[in-house]
């Protein structure tokens, strides 16, 4: 029941912490004039960017949308009882730090957070449901799946509880592990259900001043952690995106939804199998980074599956700049996916971006094989140095 109850948890978190604002279109402010120096508004773009709505801005979009369907179908989209939402310690510091520098308002999207409540309870009422009943036969399931890794049909449990349950308020604390490290505990009120309060698997190491879970699965078992540091989200090396490998679909459905990146394929065999190294860059939702990811497959393999290289990691770093200024620095690290993703108040042209940094290979051979292969690619340019290579993912625009 209380893994139940910790995975509701980090659906809110994840909501909160990560980038949510993935899920709205991005949307650019016109510039008041155009600088004298730029002569067109891609021009302008390119050098300066886009400015990211706020909270506030996004918000008024789901008012809008709401208006939208009620004028249209009688029933507001986002309509019902609202999450109410406290924090205190690192959680606190880190909202107000982000509200101050960035778009970013934890505080305003979490006590903005809607659920179905009304709708829940009308169907309670409707078929005379108990809940205490519903809960405790459901409960053992979504344990059995998630231990089973059958995740979607975890989840899917998991969302129907909540759903009867009705959560209400969350009241997040935080708890000294050691002298620099940090555990979020959380006390979460239902209309249906009493109050749990539990530790999650969420922590906050003052040191380094990053966020993350024990097990490297991702803040909040999302598959990323948030380094306060440099403002940025990078991807953890055991998240679950890693069970998905990789196909050509996801960069396709990614560029027409709400991603707009440039991207290289650096294709050779090794060692008996058929391995890509891939390249990304641009626009992630609303947020500016990059990405390197290591996949494999066997030899003769077709389309365009490929495995991701979790048991071939490599000692990985990557930099993510636009034009000459730099907006983050990840690694070096073992990873077989190193990503950066920051949190700021622009994000840019892909073309106007420039990804750097190093793969360490564990032989001469095999990085004698990437390096030859990718430098076939006009935006790569790739240096070796025995089993070190340093490489540049820029574009072939420079203005």
């Amino acid at each position: 029941m209380k893994s139940t109850i910790k995975r509701t948890l980090a659906v809110i978190m994840a909501v909160i912490m990560i980038f949510s604002a993935a899920f709205i279109p991005a949307y650019a402010k016109s510039p008041i004039k155009i600088a004298k120096d730029v002569v067109s508004e891609y021009e302008y773009r390119y050098h300066y960017g886009y400015n990211i709505p706020t909270m506030k801005e996004i918000l008024n979009v789901i008012e809008v949308i709401n208006a939208t369907t009620e004028t249209l179908m009688g029933f507001k989209l986002f309509d019902g009882e609202k999450l109410v939402f406290r924090a205190e310690g690192f959680v606190d510091e880190i909202f107000t730090e982000l509200a101050e520098t960035t778009f970013f308002d934890g505080y305003a999207l979490a006590n903005n957070l809607v659920f179905p409540n009304k709708s829940s309870q009308a169907v309670i009422d409707l078929f005379q449901i108990d809940v205490d009943k519903v809960v405790s036969e459901l409960a053992p399931k979504v344990d059995e799946c998630f231990k089973n890794g059958e995740t979607v049909k975890g989840v899917f449990i998991e969302l129907i509880i909540i759903y009867f349950r009705q959560l209400k308020e969350v009241n997040v604390k935080e708890v000294q592990v050691s002298d620099t490290l940090y555990r979020i505990d959380a006390e979460i009120v239902y209309n249906h259900g009493g109050t749990d309060v539990m530790a999650l698997d969420f922590y906050y190491d003052t040191e380094k001043q990053l966020c993350y879970n024990s097990e490297d699965k991702g803040m909040v078992y999302l598959g990323f952690n948030f380094d306060r540091k440099g403002s940025f989200m990078y991807s953890a090396v055991n998240p679950w995106q890693q069970k998905f490998g990789f196909c050509l679909i996801y960069d396709f459905i990614a560029n027409i939804v709400i991603m707009d990146y440039n991207t290289e394929r650096v294709k050779f065999t090794y060692n008996d199998k058929e391995w890509m190294i891939q390249f990304w860059k641009g626009r992630y939702a609303i947020l500016p980074g990059g990405e390197v990811g290591i996949y494999n497959r066997p030899i003769g393999s077709k389309g365009s599956y490929y495995d991701c290289a979790v048991n071939n990691q490599m000692n990985m770093s990557i930099e993510v700049y636009h034009e000459d200024e730099l907006l983050l620095s990840n690694g070096p690290m073992m990873h077989w996916w190193i990503t950066g993703f920051y949190i700021g108040q622009k994000y840019y042209l892909p073309e106007s971006l420039t990804i750097k940094g190093t793969i360490e290979f564990p032989d001469e051979e095999m990085a004698t094989l990437f390096t030859n292969a990718a430098n076939k690619h006009k935006r790569l340019h790739i240096e070796q140095d025995g089993t070190m290579t340093t490489y540049v993912f820029d574009s072939y625009i420079k203005l």
